[in-house]
């Protein structure tokens, strides 16, 4: 403000233009008596957003500037320093263009702001009045300086309507509550009848509601005494005691907000206040509740949850304690709720240790109950990969119960979590090592090899079992790159050449992903080299259709069979030509004596496909190195040549007549 003022008496005495000041502070060069003045920061916070601290010091003059319009009284200089103060407050929402474009009702909006901030009620009622905006009055109740507007509401008159609302539906009681104004809401709930302060918003929220809501204790109770309705419900389902319960207040302001009206014993689990207190562990309410207000703990809701099931679903283990105490309640600790959920089931699904615990130990919870998916409490450990809760479960001869699918097998579920610890628990505590058939091929998804070593250590006998795809672990290890655990697998016995539901070996793959080091690993076993798939494929024909020529040479120097690939039907070279495979048709050509003329079913030979696919290289090559003939006919009686020239192959079509001439 102070830097304001300095700045104000500079362009007002004329030591500095208005013009040059602002360019300066825009640009962040202005100094002046040594002070570097600047623009205020972007995300500076203003008084209220609404106003910078460039009119903070002289609200007076702005708000004559905007009331009074003639300003000819005004030295220009200084009219022209309000008009930039104002055109400064980038944070204002109300100052979108030029004072002199102003619209009347936002000149009087800004005038009223002006003067809640000057802390003047005189001045403020004075334009209150003139401008007849007793309808936007909630426009400024919400402000901070509670003192002026206790002061301001005390002067209007009893003819005032305090029913009036904004766009929201919001009366001046409810901006009070929200804005926390206790000294207006004392001095305002003397003036208005309950009618009048029981109106609801637009989102179903009275005074009391969002006093609650905002936990504002003393507001709450300054209300609850004039005898405004304790239970209306807001719109998102929650009574002003809901919040005060959830902001762990004790039972001597929650009581406050109950009356006879009030529901103790809703049946929707939801709106059940034991279930309120329960969810944010307050325990004194909880209490007041049951032990001074006689509501049932036993109760059932409308889920078929009890409290036993709030309380360990959310973890309360010392409110827990304190209901098992209560004479009933061990009475429904293995009731099961609608998706057959015990309380110690619900405890162990979420990895509640604590609460299974005071289950297991005050309540004696069965831990055999069967709940969703067929699991129980030690199933459900299991599946959240809890090593301590399974040990604190066995400890009270928790056993394994029969789950309604394999992936609930509890070997297979330590497996998919890459835990060796709970395996090794499992298999200490007598679990079966041959129960889950499916351990390899999970062991292989889960890329745990250690997993892998234990089972191997522990002779189990499913190396060789199937999935639903027919792959067994062996064929996982090859499409995910597993070259170490496919090694165990195949020293420990795993079918080498078994086929999966396409009839592809672990071979077959291995060529497909291209992956040299598992090929050479799976013929150095001695796997069957000329297997075929249910394409009539063997993993050369696969080799030399993903033209590798690397994995082509090792299969060749295994003893491939070069014969099975010379009569594969279409013929393999037509498709290397085609795909523009040139190093392997070369090297086939070359080494292995295959028919540079070989014609297809429809009598297309290589050079007819070449021809067809522009493929000039391959054209040259069996031309020239392989000596193809030059001009064959298919069965169209149509040749090379002829279909150069109708495609416009010029390069090709001029190489194929240069050689035509020269064999004639």
């Amino acid at each position: 403000v102070e830097q304001q003022r300095t700045l104000y008496e500079l362009v007002r005495t004329g030591a500095i233009e208005l013009s040059t000041l602002r360019r300066q502070v825009l640009a962040g060069e202005a100094e002046i008596g040594g002070k570097r003045f600047g623009s205020l920061m972007p995300n500076e916070m203003c008084h209220y957003g609404l106003i910078d601290c460039a009119i903070a010091g002289d609200f007076r003059a702005m708000i004559d500037l905007l009331s009074e319009g003639d300003l000819s009284s005004c030295s220009s200089g200084r009219q022209e320093l309000l008009r930039y103060l104002l055109r400064r407050t980038t944070k204002s929402h109300f100052m979108v263009e030029p004072l002199e474009q102003m619209k009347d009702d936002d000149r009087h909006t800004l005038v009223l702001y002006l003067c809640m901030f000057e802390g003047d009620v005189k001045l403020f009622r004075k334009y209150l009045t003139r401008y007849n905006a007793y309808d936007e009055l909630h426009l400024f109740v919400n402000s901070e300086d509670h003192r002026f507007v206790q002061q301001l509401l005390g002067e209007l008159g009893s003819d005032y309507d305090w029913s009036r609302t904004d766009a929201n539906g919001m009366t001046i009681l409810q901006k009070l509550a929200n804005a926390g104004n206790l000294p207006a809401i004392e001095d305002l709930t003397g003036r208005m009848t309950l009618e009048q302060m029981n109106s609801l918003c637009s989102m179903k929220y009275s005074a009391l509601n969002l006093a609650a809501r905002l936990n504002l204790i003393e507001i709450v109770r300054v209300l609850a005494a004039t005898g405004i309705d304790l239970n209306v419900m807001s719109e998102d389902e929650k009574l002003p005691v809901f919040w005060l319960i959830q902001y762990a207040n004790p039972r001597s302001i929650v009581q406050q907000t109950i009356d006879s009206a009030t529901d103790l014993t809703a049946f929707s689990s939801e709106l059940c206040l034991l279930h309120r207190a329960i969810e944010y562990g307050n325990e004194d309410v909880l209490r007041y509740l049951i032990e001074d207000c006689k509501v049932d703990p036993t109760r059932i809701y409308s889920n078929c949850n009890n409290v036993l099931h709030v309380a360990a679903g959310f973890d309360r283990s010392r409110i827990l304690s304190y209901l098992l105490t209560i004479p009933g309640l061990r009475k429904i600790v293995n009731n099961c709720n609608l998706v057959k959920n015990s309380p110690l089931n619900i405890a162990c699904k979420e990895g509640h240790i604590r609460s299974a615990r005071v289950l297991l130990e005050q309540g004696a919870a069965n831990t055999d109950t069967c709940g969703e998916y067929g699991l129980n409490a030690l199933a459900f450990a299991m599946y959240t990969n809890n090593v301590k809760l399974a040990r604190c479960l066995f400890r009270y001869d928790a056993t394994i119960g029969n789950p309604l699918s394999s992936d609930f097998q509890p070997i297979n579920m330590a497996i998919r979590n890459r835990n060796i610890r709970m395996l090794e628990l499992l298999l200490r505590r007598g679990v079966d090592v041959h129960s889950a058939p499916l351990c390899f091929i999970n062991a292989v998804y889960a890329q745990a090899r250690d997993i892998v070593q234990l089972l191997i250590s522990r002779g189990v006998k499913h190396v060789n079992h199937r999935d639903e795809f027919c792959q067994t672990a062996l064929h996982l290890c090859v499409e995910r790159g597993e070259y170490e655990m496919a090694r165990d697998l195949i020293r420990y016995g795993a079918a080498i050449n078994a086929k999966n539901r396409s009839g592809m070996t672990p071979l077959h793959l291995a060529v497909q992903r291209a992956n040299v080091r598992l090929v050479q690993l799976l013929l150095d076993h001695k796997c069957s080299v000329d297997e075929l798939n249910y394409h009539g494929e063997t993993p050369l024909i696969r080799a030399v259709v993903s033209n590798n020529i690397t994995i082509v040479k090792i299969l060749l120097n295994n003893g491939a069979s070069i014969e099975r690939l010379r009569n594969s039907d279409p013929p393999v070279l037509l498709y290397l030509v085609q795909e523009n495979h040139e190093e392997i048709l070369d090297y086939l050509l070359e080494h292995y004596q295959f028919n540079a003329n070989e014609q297809d079913a429809y009598g297309n030979t290589l050079l007819y496909v070449a021809t067809q696919h522009n493929h000039i290289n391959i054209v040259k090559l069996l031309v020239d190195k392989y000596h193809a003939k030059t001009n064959p006919t298919n069965h169209k009686k149509l040749t090379p040549l002829m279909i150069a020239r109708v495609k416009e192959y010029k390069e090709i079509f001029h190489f194929l007549e240069a050689r035509l001439l020269v064999e004639e």
